[in-house]
């Protein structure tokens, strides 16, 4: 019975003693630190993108040709025809985008194809028809614009160029006259586009381009200094599009 009592009156002895230095070891123990969540996601306009386009584009031209009237260098040519026309344009564009805050900024370039073709009566020449055809657009340029969450509204200018390609045909003489050039000028628009949760983005956007056509010499069938001239600042087309882009690896 003794040694009951005794083991017992040990056993409490080092119950009271450990409990002191037990919670003074729990308060010295660090505290651990919370589990940390997934990172956060970069900028939501970011990145490298790729897309297609397609919509409506209305083309417009004046120029002079000397094929049956030899004055079209002078400072009033006399064969002088205008040319508008409606057509369809569609192609792709890719870029990439930097986006601080909620400006968003970065370079573009943008291929596609369109095929405005415009035949009118001669107004001088009895018999003779004038023709222009302008095939596809190109330009390169830099964006800009204001993101508001998934919303991006946004500007654009920069380089542009167009292949033309004009026919002026007297089916009285027989004379068919045919020239051709690349033209460069400079593209400005803007835009409207939204952020899809899957990465996708829709929008619609609107572009002006301004070309700068040069004098064509020596065409076949030529009969004085220039065969097409005369164009001053008048060849220009206007497109509205709609456009689907798929954003490309991280941000």
């Amino acid at each position: 019975m003794k040694r009951i009592m005794l083991f017992g009156a040990v056993i409490l002895a080092v119950l009271l003693l450990a409990a002191p230095l037990s919670g003074a070891g729990a308060a010295d123990l660090p505290v651990k630190a919370p589990m940390m969540g997934p990172p956060a996601p970069g900028p939501l306009w970011s990145g490298f993108f790729i897309g297609g386009n397609v919509g409506e584009a209305r083309s417009h031209t004046s120029w002079c040709t000397d094929v049956d009237v030899a004055n079209c260098g002078a400072p009033t040519p006399l064969d002088v025809v205008t040319q508008n026309d409606t057509g369809v344009v569609g192609g792709g564009q890719v870029g990439y985008r930097f986006q601080f805050s909620n400006f968003v900024f970065g370079p573009e370039a943008m291929l596609d194809g369109m095929m405005n073709h415009t035949t009118t009566g001669d107004p001088v020449t009895a018999g003779a028809t004038r023709t222009t055809t302008i095939k596809g657009l190109s330009s390169v340029t830099g964006d800009a614009g204001l993101a508001f969450d998934r919303i991006l509204v946004y500007g654009k200018g920069g380089w542009a160029m167009t292949s033309l390609q004009f026919d002026a045909n007297n089916t009285v003489a027989m004379v068919d006259t045919k020239g051709a050039e690349y033209a460069t000028g400079w593209t400005a628009g803007g835009g409207l586009e939204y952020m899809l949760t899957s990465g996708w983005s829709v929008g619609v956007e609107y572009n002006y381009y301004q070309f700068d056509p040069k004098n064509i010499l020596n065409a076949p069938n030529s009969v004085g200094p220039c065969s097409f001239c005369n164009f001053g600042h008048n060849t220009n087309v206007q497109t509205v599009t709609a456009r689907l882009n798929v954003r490309v690896g991280p941000p």
